[in-house]
């Protein structure tokens, strides 16, 4: 079993867990990243509840000089964060580019894609558009958000996301923490998602997903109690029904493999990973309007 497998159709490195936000690749046939053995999709079914996170499974055999059949998948709970790689070496993306950027023929997405119509025009990483290998493009935040979290201590690949001077992997990605009156620049940010409960039910169209502290408060015996907390809006009125349904389904997955990680003293926590944009008004609100750029990710606590 592996995380990743090569689109036949248009050449690009996908994750398993991209089908349900990417209606484009949905219907599309995968091969093996190292040789050309069928790969399946399996646990991508959405509102359906898995012990396994999304992977790929080989229909058959690999070629016998193949090492692209990656790493088994445990279950979400169970996974330790820095065991393995779920990214082989050199398939790092170093860039971000939502469906309608792409500038080859025949790789645009499907009619049924609204959210394609939010995408940004983003330069190479010398600041000129143009084609790159697909191994190196990722259309989606999760391949991205899932490399960082396998950076070994000496690597800092480049990266190119939309809307953000070109940086690499550890200057655009960072870790919420308590300061209700910065202003953010922006990057990928990311924060373990709050024990508190809140309904989510499939016919919402908005959702705040609830973060960690913002700011704290002096309470007696020199304690401090959480005075607010980070929150991530979600307008998902330009989604599709299967694309919204699929992210309140792994909201809802999210929230009880934290529980269950807590009940089990695990060292991990489900970390939220977004790319958005900070509330004029309020310092502690982030929106989010495309399912492409956010990722619920077993992390370290």
């Amino acid at each position: 079993m592996t995380d990743i497998a090569r689109n036949v159709r248009t050449g690009e490195i996908c994750s398993a867990a991209e089908r349900d936000i990417r209606e484009d690749i949905r219907e599309d046939a995968f091969t093996c990243v190292g040789c050309t053995a069928e790969m399946r999709p399996v646990a991508v079914a959405p509102g359906e509840a898995y012990w396994v996170a999304p992977h790929f499974r080989v229909r058959g055999l690999h070629d016998g000089d193949c090492d692209g059949d990656g790493t088994p998948v445990a279950a979400p709970a169970a996974r330790r964060h820095g065991q393995a790689r779920r990214n082989q070496p050199g398939l790092t993306p170093t860039r971000l580019m939502l469906a309608n950027e792409n500038p080859q023929a025949g790789l645009g997405v499907g009619p049924e894609d609204p959210g394609a119509a939010q995408g940004h025009a983003v330069g190479g990483l010398g600041g000129e558009a143009g084609p790159e290998r697909q191994d190196n493009v990722a259309r989606t935040l999760h391949r991205i958000a899932q490399c960082f979290l396998e950076l070994l201590d000496d690597e800092d690949p480049p990266l190119t996301l939309p809307g953000c001077v070109p940086g690499t992997y550890r200057g655009l990605f960072e870790l919420l923490e308590a300061n209700a009156g910065q202003a953010y620049e922006r990057k990928v940010y990311y924060d373990a998602i709050s024990f508190q409960r809140y309904d989510v039910d499939d016919a919402m169209m908005e959702i705040d997903v609830l973060l960690g502290p913002s700011a704290y408060r002096h309470v007696e015996n020199g304690r401090r109690a959480v005075a607010g907390r980070f929150r991530v809006h979600f307008d998902m009125h330009g989604w599709t029904d299967r694309r919204r349904v699929a992210f309140l389904a792994e909201l809802r997955r999210a929230k009880e493999r934290q529980m269950a990680m807590r009940d089990e003293g695990a060292g991990e926590k489900i970390l939220l990973f977004f790319l958005g944009t900070q509330d004029p008004g309020d310092a502690t609100l982030f929106h989010v309007d495309d399912g492409r750029l956010a990722c619920f990710l077993t992390g370290p606590a």
